[in-house]
């Protein structure tokens, strides 16, 4: 029977079904919202700010009454911005090429020698290091045994100080 549909040309399977059908489909893009745009003036201090206003007659508050339109700009001329309360006047830049650049003040050191604490005739002589070799069959004619014994015969005894006082022989004791 299978061939018989195959023959008739009509297809034994389902055309609809496919292995891309088991990939889930992309997510549908999102849309932005417009932009947010504030509708009050940038230029408008907050209600009940107190920024600059040091220096003014203006009350220790600004904008007490929340008005959208600035009053300052509106109907008064004494306004509580100065156009130097920031950054200074214009053109009271200093000039950069008279700036102190990086160590220019600092003191040179001398150039360095090398230096030499002056005992280099008294001082032993280095120990070998662990590279160097020891010279091999040395032999030495010096009894050491007998060369101590004389010595110790030889020494002069040392004699008691009359300064020692013999505190069992005192009056007192």
């Amino acid at each position: 029977s299978l061939c018989l549909e195959t023959m008739r040309g009509q297809p034994f399977y389902d055309e609809s079904e496919s292995v891309y059908d088991l990939i889930p489909p992309p997510p549908p893009a999102v849309e932005k919202r417009a932009l947010y745009k504030n509708q009050y003036p940038s230029t408008l201090p907050p209600t009940g700010s107190t920024f600059g206003l040091a220096g003014t007659s203006k009350p220790g508050v600004a904008n007490v009454g929340g008005d959208v339109l600035d009053v300052d700009i509106v109907s008064s001329h004494h306004t509580a911005k100065k156009p130097t309360a920031t950054m200074g006047r214009v053109g009271n830049a200093a000039n950069s090429s008279t700036f102190l650049r990086r160590r220019e003040k600092d003191q040179r050191l001398p150039t360095p020698q090398t230096f030499s604490r002056g005992d280099e005739e008294r001082r032993k002589s280095a120990v070998p290091k662990r590279t160097e070799k020891p010279i091999l069959g040395l032999v030495t004619s010096k009894n050491f045994v007998q060369d101590n014994a004389v010595e110790v015969i030889l020494v002069v005894s040392k004699k008691k100080s009359s300064s020692d006082v013999e505190w069992c022989k005192k009056e007192e004791y």
